[in-house]
């Protein structure tokens, strides 16, 4: 298996929140899955999700209380100075219907510029995959808006500003509230190759195309960068890769780019959260 190289790697540690579960005991949030969005002068937005279960590497997993939750806190700094930052807690401001939910909580924040996200929201879709589009103002989020269609695909990939990467297979690309899928038709060989892939990331300029991760949940998770030709609609991927030797599940949701540097926020086995950078030259060599 291939393991892309790194140019840096930094961790994400957020200040610990502790809860009681339904035996009265006490635990605390685990971070996992952040977002990361780089504006133009090198100021950057983390969220950081955190969850009160594990995950198990047969996929399995252990919900610490009568449901799952999920918070965010939300970082801001500059690129050029990593290690000075201010966090805080995100406020979810809910503007829909909220039901009874085995998850309860945003997840899966993919940055479309610095104050619009999409996320995936269960409890406001009756306990199921629903993806929304919301406005990120100071550290509140709200403002959602239900996408359409409201279910199968839940890993939308943003690019521009307005459309997705609906589904990797079939490949099917779309507006982001509107549904109006279009397929884009791949040749055999390249349908057999990106059978069973889901979203990942959103999308960012690559060498004149949008660049994206994308994954596979084989005995271990899997990614590819897939390129998108917006105007004559071809496909191009990958090589497969980890991004760590030893991790059984990784997970990405966003891609940033400062300048000609590239940025990947990763969660690992659901218990850990990186930002990485990446050199062109290294995503170059895996491509097919």
């Amino acid at each position: 298996m291939n393991i892309i190289n790194k140019k840096y790697i930094f961790p994400i540690i957020v200040p610990t929140e502790y809860y009681q579960d339904r035996f009265g005991n006490q635990n605390s949030y685990i971070e996992m899955n952040p977002s990361l969005y780089i504006k133009e002068d090198g100021t950057f937005i983390i969220l950081v999700r955190t969850v009160n279960y594990l995950k198990y590497k047969n996929k399995a997993f252990t919900i610490y209380g009568d449901s799952s939750r999920s918070i965010y806190s939300i970082i801001r700094g500059n690129i050029e100075n990593f290690d000075v930052y201010d966090i805080k807690q995100l406020e979810i401001q809910y503007n829909i219907p909220r039901q009874w939910s085995l998850w309860y909580g945003v997840e899966d924040v993919r940055f479309i510029d610095d104050t619009t996200i999409l996320a995936c929201i269960p409890e406001c879709n009756n306990s199921s995959p629903c993806i929304f589009k919301g406005t990120l103002s100071n550290n509140v989020l709200t403002s959602f808006e239900k996408c359409n269609p409201s279910v199968v695909e839940k890993n939308w990939m943003p690019y521009g500003v307005s459309k997705v990467i609906y589904s990797v297979s079939p490949f099917i690309i779309k507006s982001t509230i509107e549904d109006d899928r279009e397929e884009i038709i791949l040749n055999e060989s390249d349908k057999r190759e990106l059978e069973g892939w889901h979203g990942s990331s959103n999308g960012i300029d690559f060498c004149g195309d949008k660049i994206f991760l994308i994954h596979k949940n084989n005995e271990r998770v899997v990614s590819r960068w897939l390129v998108l030709n917006e105007e004559t609609k071809s496909v191009r991927y990958s090589k497969e890769f980890v991004f760590f030797r030893d991790s059984y599940f990784e997970f990405t949701c966003s891609l940033a780019k400062y300048e000609d540097r590239i940025w990947a926020s990763v969660g690992v086995n659901d218990s850990k959260a990186f930002i990485i950078e990446i050199e062109k030259v290294e995503i170059l060599k895996l491509f097919i």
